[in-house]
C-alpha cells in the first residue's frame, strides 16, 4: 500500500487532493433540506469530480461528471424556470451520458465506462425528483456503480466518498425523512 503512494506523480496527487474537496462537498449535499440545495451541492461536486477523473486518466468518469454539471445547472432551475420543467432534458442528459460512455470506451475504459453511466443515470432520475426523501433513496442506487468504478481507478477519495456517501443517505433519511413523516402521518391523524 505504501508503494502506491510513493509511485504517484504530482499530478495523481494533485487529483486526490481535488478528489478529497469533492468528497466533502458530496457527503454535505444530502444533509441539505431541500431539493434545490441538494442539486446545487451535488453541481459543485461535479465541477471538482470532472478534474480529478480527467487528472487520472478515467474518461468515463471525468467526462460524465462534466455532462453532470449541465445537468445540475438545468435542475437547479426547475422550480423557477419553465424550461427547466421539461421532461425532454431527461433525454438529453441520458443521451449524453451513453453518448459520453461510449467514447470512455472507444478510449480505453472498454465495459468499465458502463458503471458511472449506470451510476449517472440514477442520479439524473433523483435529482429530476422534487421530494428529498425520494432524491435520497434513487440516490443511494449509484453508489455501488461509482464504489466499483473508484476503486478499479484508483481514486481513493471516489472510493471513500460512495462510502460516505451511502451513510448520508441512510443518515438523512433517518434525520430529516422519517421524523418528517412521522408528523406527517400524525397530522394527518388529527
Amino acid at each position: 500500500m505504501l508503494d502506491f503512494f510513493q509511485n504517484m506523480t504530482a499530478l495523481e496527487i494533485a487529483a486526490q487532493g481535488i478528489g478529497v474537496c469533492a468528497t466533502i462537498l458530496a457527503i454535505l449535499s444530502f444533509q441539505q433540506k431541500t431539493q434545490k440545495s441538494i442539486v446545487f451541492f451535488q453541481l459543485l461536486n461535479n465541477v471538482l469530480w470532472t478534474a480529478h477523473f480527467l487528472m487520472l486518466g478515467a474518461w468515463a468518469g471525468g467526462l460524465l461528471n462534466a455532462i453532470g454539471i449541465f445537468r445540475g445547472l438545468v435542475f437547479c432551475f426547475r422550480g423557477e424556470k419553465e424550461w427547466a420543467r421539461s421532461p425532454v432534458w431527461y433525454g438529453v442528459f441520458s443521451l449524453a451520458f451513453i453518448g459520453a460512455s461510449v467514447f470512455a470506451w472507444i478510449q480505453g475504459d472498454g465495459a468499465l465506462a458502463l458503471l458511472p453511466l449506470a451510476g449517472m443515470l440514477f442520479t439524473t432520475v433523483s435529482l429530476s425528483l422534487r421530494d428529498p426523501f425520494r432524491v435520497r433513496v434513487i440516490s443511494f442506487f449509484s453508489s455501488p456503480c461509482w464504489l466499483t468504478y473508484n476503486i478499479i481507478n484508483a481514486s481513493i477519495p471516489g472510493a471513500f466518498t460512495e462510502i460516505f456517501m451511502m451513510c448520508s443517505i441512510l443518515i438523512g433519511i433517518l434525520r430529516i425523512d422519517l421524523p418528517r413523516m412521522r408528523a406527517e402521518r400524525a397530522e394527518r391523524a388529527h
